[in-house]
């Protein structure tokens, strides 16, 4: 889970590598950046994380704490990190073939 958050802030702050005892706000984020943090977090991992949390816990050690404290289920955190972790390694046409594969199945039903 910390590697995959440690990807989502490295990406939406624009560098290399983040820590997971970086501070968010030390590496160069603001409010902005967090409320968008906030929000794509609840998207992937589905779970309501309040704003304060980062300001409060702005580490991804601590932030990962906080998410499966919050979601009630760590086992759910943890597939929903391990299956974009796995994501990220297909190619293009892999992720494609997987949906083409996806709605064939749904379409079946």
């Amino acid at each position: 889970m910390e590697e995959v958050l440690a990807k989502i802030w490295a990406k939406m702050l624009g560098i290399e590598r983040v820590g997971v005892y970086d501070n968010f706000f030390d590496l160069g984020a603001h409010s902005l950046t967090a409320t968008q943090l906030v929000s794509h977090l609840r998207k992937v991992f589905r779970v309501e994380l309040p704003l304060r949390t980062l300001f409060e816990m702005p580490t991804i050690s601590d932030l990962s704490v906080a998410l499966i404290k919050i979601s009630g289920s760590p086992e759910v955190i943890e597939k929903i990190a391990i299956t974009l972790k796995k994501l990220e390694q297909l190619s293009e046409n892999e992720v494609k073939m997987m949906l083409a594969k996806q709605s064939f199945k749904e379409g079946e039903k």
